[in-house]
């Protein structure tokens, strides 16, 4: 994905022009067929996103092409030497009209920075090395401005495999431009495992550490009958009534995705259910962020699986959370912040289980909790301890027996009906849920600290050549001055 900026002409030390210039990369992930070329036909999208609806390129054919093309990059040393100089040939075919693409973008914007996001996976090389020739040719002579290439994801410890095939390499080669050290490229990854990885990159370049940026929860407590769209939303999806009457909302916060483990949140819920009706306790809903139509067939699978284990009716889809609350095409939508206060208001928790231990290379979804003040039960993976420590206080998910889904969920089910105040120590054991919550709030700040984005948006905007006065008068307004 490719969002660009610009500078005020006003005077004004804003950072970011709005509304925001987006490719949101449809036109390159034929691999999300519902989506290909143009995105969801239901996408909702803030007013200051500005989204391209570009095809660069499309034939009969294109989207196969790009999978091959795919698919030949992870696995080259199955290449002979012709094979390779096709394969350089067809990716060239398609970078050229890009290139095109993103010179006439970045002109009639005015673009004096471009974000990449994940662009260092070979998702679509040939848009890539547009990416990276557009941007030398804006850029390379000394123009103000560039490329920042932000990554969450790099190519070893994103192990996606489809039909028992990795689909990136485990590293770089001869087909997949990465960033380099040159004036106009700014790199940044998630984490120090991230950055470590880097170290063995064909480059010169070194990015820095940007963790991610979490959402702001507000302190007070949600009502749930104020006028505001929350009340609507939950209305629509028919559980209002529900979590007035103690019923907890559970939250799955990823996409519909093969390797974020949904069936296993699934199958968890379903033990939750039972230590529910076991108690006479209300019985929670989960809310699965992702929209079906990504992956149409683990969808059905999903929905099959909720179906066989009698779950269904309080599993809720929410096709996809918008990056603002808001009514789109008149239906009331949250985002991720005020479902987290839906979650926090009714005693609710998070289901977090990417069944691969290689594949996150963050996982928020026990920072979500984590800020929100609620619980997360997690399946392991590898970042879980790389990146939160044995410090992050969680329900640990061990997917080997019933009898460990079941410790587990009795285990949840314990803090989200602790008495009175939904918090309270499990089992009258160490801390009681407060004390925990607190320290994972903690914890948070520590490890996701704001300051770096802030470090790297004034940055760049030296950079770009704003002037210092209103650089200054930014870093106050952002609380740098105070170390904030």
């Amino acid at each position: 994905m490719l969002w660009t900026w610009s500078r005020e002409t006003s005077g004004c030390p804003q950072l970011i022009a709005l509304p925001i210039p987006v490719d949101l990369g449809y036109s390159w992930r034929p691999d999300k067929a519902a989506f290909f070329p143009r995105g969801p036909k239901t996408a909702c999208y803030p007013s200051w996103f500005s989204v391209a609806k570009a095809i660069p390129v499309y034939y009969d054919g294109y989207a196969e092409e790009l999978l091959r093309i795919r698919d030949a990059v992870a696995h080259p040393e199955h290449l002979s030497a012709e094979e390779r100089a096709a394969l350089h040939h067809s990716i060239e075919a398609i970078a050229v009209p890009y290139q095109q693409y993103f010179e006439a973008w970045f002109e009639a914007e005015d673009v004096d920075w471009v974000c990449a996001i994940n662009m260092t996976l070979s998702d679509s090389v040939s848009v890539t090395l547009a990416l990276h020739r557009a941007a030398e040719k804006r850029w390379g002579k000394g123009r103000d401005g560039g490329v920042l290439f932000w990554d969450h994801d790099l190519l070893k410890s994103y192990a996606v495999h489809e039909d028992n095939k990795r689909v990136y390499p485990s590293s770089p080669n001869e087909f997949t431009p990465v960033p380099q050290d040159v004036p106009w490229h700014t790199w940044a990854v998630v984490s120090d495992p991230l950055a470590r990885e880097t170290k063995f990159y064909p480059t010169s370049a070194e990015p820095m550490v940007v963790p991610n940026i979490l959402p702001i929860i507000p302190n007070q407590r949600l009502d749930l009958d104020n006028q505001s769209i929350i009340p609507n939303c939950l209305h629509r999806l028919g559980i209002l009534e529900g979590v007035r009457n103690g019923r907890p909302v559970l939250l799955c916060p990823v996409r519909i995705f093969p390797v974020k483990g949904i069936e296993i949140s699934i199958r968890l819920f379903a033990a939750i259910q039972s230590a529910c009706h076991k108690r006479d306790l209300p019985v929670p809903y989960l809310l699965i962020f992702g929209d079906p139509e990504e992956d149409p067939k683990y969808a059905t699978a999903l929905k099959a699986l909720a179906d066989d284990l009698n779950v269904s009716q309080d599993i809720r889809f929410m096709g996809g959370v918008p990056i603002c609350s808001g009514v789109y095409r008149e239906v009331p939508r949250l985002d991720e912040k005020d479902l987290l206060c839906v979650a926090a208001a009714t005693h609710g928790g998070v289901l977090f289980s990417p069944c691969t231990r290689d594949v996150e290379s963050v996982g928020l979804g026990p920072a979500l909790a984590s800020i929100a003040g609620i619980p997360c039960a997690v399946t392991n993976f590898n970042a879980l301890r790389q990146v939160y420590s044995n410090e992050l206080h969680c329900v640990l998910v061990d997917v080997q027996s019933q009898q460990s889904w079941d410790v587990a969920a009795e285990e949840l089910v314990d803090i989200l009906f602790a008495p009175a105040t939904g918090l309270g120590a499990h089992q009258g054991e160490g801390k009681d849920w407060s004390e925990k919550t607190r320290d994972n709030k903690a914890l948070m700040m520590k490890m996701f600290p704001t300051r770096p984005w802030k470090e790297l948006l004034l940055d760049l905007a030296c950079k770009a050549g704003i002037d210092d006065d209103a650089i200054s008068e930014t870093r106050s307004a952002l609380g740098m001055l105070n170390g904030a």
